[in-house]
C-alpha cells in the first residue's frame, strides 16, 4: 500500500505540496505565502473548518443570522469564498477580493494555526471566529466522494480507489494535511473568547440550538420564531437545493447526502407517523382513531411522558377510587394506555375502553395534538391528571425500560446511552420531543379539568399528593386513609405489584424511582446541554422542574 501511495501523489497532476502539506492547485504557493500579510478588520466573522466539515452549512446559517438583523443584504454565493483560494476564471485571489469586501466580512478557510493569517489564529478586536468540527469518518467518506466529483470535472486523474484515499487521509497526506493537526490546533484555542467551536453532529441534532449559539457568540438578538425559520432554511435539504443553484461550480459539488443517521433509520422496533416515532404497539390506525374517541363525564385521564410517572399515578388512583368504593378492580385489571394495542389482545386498547365499566381510569403519553378532542379540551366532570419529571430522569429512566424491553423482545438494542440521550435531546425517540409534551399539556394549567403534579414533589412528600388527586376527584378521605394510600404507592410497594403484573411491559416499569439518579450516568457535557435546552424551551413558560 505504501508503494502504491507514493506512486499516485508523485505523478498527480491535481494537487501539489507547499512547506510539507499538499493542497489542491487553486491554492498557490503565493495565496499561502500572503497569508501572514493579511489584515483583518474589527467586524470581520471567520469559519474554520477542516474540507467536508461543515464549512458551507456554516456559511448559510451565518448569512442568514446577518440577514435577520439587517447587517448584509447579499447571499451566500456572493460572499467571495475562501481566503486561500485564487481560480483561473477570476483576475485576482480571494484574499486580494476580501480587501475591497464590504463590513461585516465573512472569510472561509480551511487552513490551520499555523498557515492562517496572525489576525485569525490570534485574533484581536471584535473578530469573530467560528470553528466546525466534523468526526474524521463521516469528513472522509464525503471528502472521497467530493474528491471524485472535482477530478471529474476538470478532467483529471481520479483517485484509484477509496482503500487508497482512505491510507492517504489516515496518513495525512491529502490535501490539507493531517486532520488531526488541523483540529488539535485550532481546538488549542477553545477558552479564547474569540472562538465559538461547534460540532456537525450536534448541528444535526439540534440545528435550532446551533442557530441561537451562532446568533450569541455574532451578539445578534433573534426571536425564536426567526430562530427556527433560519434552521429550517438551513436544513441539509434546503441547503443542498441551494447549493445546487450556486454560480461557483466547487459549490456545486459540496452537499452530498446527510451522513449522521443514527441506528433509528433502520431500527425494526419502533415507526413514524406523521413525524413523531412510536413503538410498535401505537399503529398508525390507532392514532388516527384518536379523533373520534368520546369521552364520558366521569372519565379520570391520567397524562405523562413515558417514564414519568403514569404507573404510579395509576395505584394512587385506583387506591383511592377502591377507598371510596368507587372502584373493585386492581390496577392491573384496568385497560391501560389509550393509543396502544398488542398482538395477544383481540382488540385495541380504545376500543376496549368502549366496554368498560364507569368510571374508566385512560392512561396516554399522547400530546394534545395527538389525544382526543375530549382529553386536551375536556368538559363535564372529566379529570385529566398531568404527571411531571424533571427530563434527565425521565431520560435516564426512559433508556434503562428502553434496553430490558427490547432485551425482552429479542430486538436490536440501543447502542449506548451517548446515543440515546442525543435522539431524546433532539426529540427523535419515541412519542417526540419532552418539552413538546410537557409544554402543550402545561398551556392548559389554568383549565380546572386538569391538575398537575411533580414527580419531585410526590416523591418529597406522598400524603399530600395523595390528598391532592383525592381533592380533586372529590373524594373525602380522612388522614388515616391518606396515609393508608401513600404507604402503599411508596416505591418499593408500588414495585412489589408491578413485579407480579400479568403485563410484561408493566413489570419493567419500575426500577428506582429516584430523584437526581441522573448523576450516575450524565456526562458534565450532557448535563448542560439539557440545561441549555431547558432554559431556551421553559423561559417564560412559568414552569420550574426540579433536579435534586
Amino acid at each position: 500500500m505504501a508503494e502504491k501511495t507514493a506512486s499516485f501523489l508523485d505523478d498527480d497532476d491535481f494537487t501539489h505540496v507547499v512547506k510539507g502539506i499538499r493542497y489542491p492547485p487553486d491554492v498557490t504557493k503565493d495565496n499561502l505565502e500572503a497569508m501572514a500579510n493579511f489584515g483583518l478588520r474589527d467586524d470581520d466573522i471567520v469559519i474554520v473548518a477542516f474540507p467536508k466539515a461543515g464549512t458551507n452549512w456554516v456559511l448559510e446559517i451565518v448569512n442568514k443570522i446577518l440577514s435577520a438583523c439587517g447587517r448584509t443584504d447579499v447571499s451566500s454565493d456572493d460572499m467571495v469564498g475562501k481566503l486561500e483560494f485564487s481560480y483561473p476564471h477570476e483576475p485576482r485571489p480571494r484574499h486580494v477580493m476580501l480587501q475591497t469586501c464590504a463590513s461585516p466580512r465573512v472569510i472561509l478557510t480551511h487552513l490551520t494555526p499555523h498557515t492562517a493569517p496572525p489576525g485569525i489564529s490570534q485574533p484581536k478586536d471584535n473578530v469573530k471566529v467560528i470553528v466546525v468540527m466534523r468526526n474524521p469518518k463521516d469528513t472522509v467518506v464525503s471528502d472521497f466522494h467530493f474528491e471524485q466529483k472535482l477530478r471529474a470535472r476538470f478532467e483529471r486523474k481520479p483517485l484509484p480507489s477509496w482503500d487508497e484515499f482512505f491510507q492517504l487521509f489516515l496518513a495525512g497526506k491529502h490535501t490539507f494535511g493531517c486532520y488531526f493537526d488541523h483540529v488539535l490546533g485550532w481546538w488549542q484555542r477553545r477558552d479564547d473568547p474569540h472562538f465559538l467551536f461547534l460540532k456537525y453532529e450536534d448541528m444535526k441534532k439540534d440545528l435550532p440550538n446551533a442557530v441561537r449559539s451562532v446568533a450569541t457568540f455574532l451578539k445578534v438578538k433573534l426571536d425564536d420564531a426567526s430562530i427556527e425559520a433560519i434552521a429550517h432554511a438551513c436544513t441539509f435539504s434546503n441547503m443542498k437545493a441551494a447549493l445546487d443553484k450556486s454560480r461557483y461550480d466547487d459549490r456545486t459539488f459540496n452537499a452530498r447526502k446527510e451522513t449522521t443517521a443514527t441506528f433509528m433509520d433502520d431500527d425494526d422496533f419502533t415507526h413514524v407517523v406523521k413525524g413523531i416515532r412510536y413503538p410498535p404497539y401505537v399503529t398508525k390506525d390507532n392514532l388516527e382513531a384518536m379523533a373520534n374517541f368520546r369521552l364520558r363525564a366521569d372519565d379520570i385521564v391520567i397524562v405523562a411522558f413515558p417514564k414519568a410517572g403514569t404507573n404510579w399515578m395509576l395505584e394512587i388512583v385506583n387506591k383511592i377510587l377502591s377507598a371510596c368504593g368507587r372502584t373493585d378492580a386492581s390496577s392491573d385489571d384496568m385497560v391501560g394506555k389509550l393509543e396502544f394495542s398488542y398482538p395477544h389482545e383481540p382488540r385495541p386498547r380504545h376500543v376496549m375502553l368502549q366496554t368498560c365499566a364507569s368510571p374508566r381510569v385512560i392512561l396516554t403519553h399522547l400530546t394534545p395534538h395527538t389525544a382526543p378532542p375530549g382529553i386536551s379540551q375536556p368538559k363535564d366532570n372529566v379529570k385529566v391528571l398531568v404527571v411531571m419529571r424533571n427530563p434527565k430522569d425521565t431520560a435516564v429512566s426512559y433508556f434503562h425500560f428502553e434496553q430490558k424491553r427490547r432485551a425482552y423482545f429479542e430486538r436490536k438494542p440501543i447502542p449506548s446511552w451517548d446515543e440515546f440521550f442525543q435522539l431524546f435531546l433532539a426529540g427523535k425517540h419515541t412519542f417526540g420531543c419532552y418539552f413538546d409534551h410537557v409544554l402543550g399539556w402545561w398551556q392548559r394549567r389554568d383549565d380546572p379539568h386538569f391538575l398537575f403534579l411533580k414527580y419531585e414533589d410526590m416523591k418529597k412528600d406522598l400524603p399530600n399528593a395523595v390528598r391532592s388527586v383525592a381533592t380533586f376527584l372529590k373524594v373525602k378521605l380522612d388522614d388515616a386513609s391518606i396515609e393508608a394510600i401513600a404507604h402503599a404507592c411508596t416505591f418499593s410497594n408500588m414495585k412489589a405489584a408491578l413485579d407480579k403484573s400479568r403485563y410484561d411491559d408493566r413489570t419493567f416499569n419500575a426500577r428506582k424511582g429516584l430523584v437526581g439518579d441522573w448523576k450516575t450516568i450524565f456526562t458534565d457535557e450532557q448535563s448542560k446541554s439539557l440545561d441549555l435546552k431547558c432554559k431556551t424551551k421553559l423561559e417564560g413558560a412559568g414552569l420550574i422542574l426540579d433536579f435534586e
